[in-house]
């Protein structure tokens, strides 16, 4: 038995909840998969896994063997990572996961250009609104918004990040131009939805901060959501400058306050890796990329 194959198939499953699923990502039939980890449970003489028709769930046994074949797969990839550096080749699959509207408005458009330039990397790029615990669920690199305080992984500041208050042209026609954040609550806002805290839009002009608290005539889990609203009509956004400059460019979308009026609480992002011995080349010229893309863009959205 390949033990190495038999211990990833087994975390691929457990992440995947799915026999199917987890052999599919190491390209291994569902048969091949559940006879491997079948024949490492019986090698072990001890059940790993709960099996039932809805899901599969780790018996004791099996959570302990999971952080341990965690730590294995993670020195071996390690050892491989420590080659390649040396070698310079960055090759294999690179897991991503990002917020949806970043993934698929601005890091996705970028990857035709990454593997051009990287052609033996392979994407695997899960877009979700929730943060994901990247080390048990396999992840090569994270994209976050916001500070970060976890010191068990590898962060890197990539940019930072502001929002701008916007409309439609035709919303804004409809009524009477905001002068100041004050007038934002007679207007009807789409806002984020907060599962913990409420909505407040903070805005500075000089020395000047004004806090808006925002109810919201739509509340939504996506910012892709929220831009596409707005561009119908249905009223005020504060999202991030980087995911709509193509709608003001196009006319979609307009500023809906004086530019006097900035954003109070501009974000970071950050490339989130675990923390390893070696950080593998794949995923460190991804981020360098990533770095450099964010950078070059206008001052007045990232620096």
């Amino acid at each position: 038995m390949d033990t190495e194959l038999a211990l990833r198939l087994f975390m691929s499953v457990i992440r995947e909840n799915s026999f199917s699923k987890g052999g599919a990502r190491l390209g291994v039939p569902q048969s091949s998969c559940s006879r491997l980890i079948t024949k490492l449970e019986e090698r072990l003489s001890t059940r790993l896994i709960q099996r039932s028709t809805r899901s599969l769930k780790l018996t004791e046994a099996g959570a302990i063997y999971f952080e341990r074949a965690q730590q294995i797969i993670i020195a071996l990839d390690d050892a491989q990572s420590a080659v390649q550096n040396s070698s310079r080749q960055p090759k294999g699959l690179l897991r991503v996961t990002a917020p949806v509207a970043i993934g698929s408005r601005y890091i996705a458009p970028m990857l035709g250009e990454f593997t051009r330039n990287f052609p033996d990397i392979r994407i695997d790029l899960s877009l979700t609104e929730s943060v994901e615990d990247i080390v048990n669920l396999g992840f090569d690199v994270a994209i976050r918004f916001g500070d970060l305080s976890d010191s068990t992984l590898t962060i890197t500041k990539l940019a930072e990040s502001v929002s701008v208050l916007c409309a439609s042209p035709g919303y804004l026609a409809q009524r009477d131009r905001l002068t100041s954040p004050q007038e934002i609550n007679t207007h009807a806002c789409l806002a984020f939805k907060r599962p913990t805290e409420g909505n407040r839009w903070v805005f500075r002009k000089g020395a000047k901060t004004v806090e808006v608290p925002v109810s919201g005539k739509l509340l939504c889990n996506s910012t892709d959501a929220i831009v596409e609203a707005a561009i119908g009509g249905m009223g005020l956004c504060f999202v991030p400058e980087m995911l709509v400059e193509g709608h003001f460019e196009s006319g979609a979308l307009e500023p809906a306050l004086g530019a006097e009026w900035q954003d109070a609480r501009s974000n970071p992002i950050y490339a989130v890796l675990p923390q390893r011995a070696y950080v593998p080349s794949k995923s460190r010229v991804f981020v360098d990329f990533l770095k450099s893309k964010m950078r070059s863009r206008r001052q007045g959205s990232l620096d």
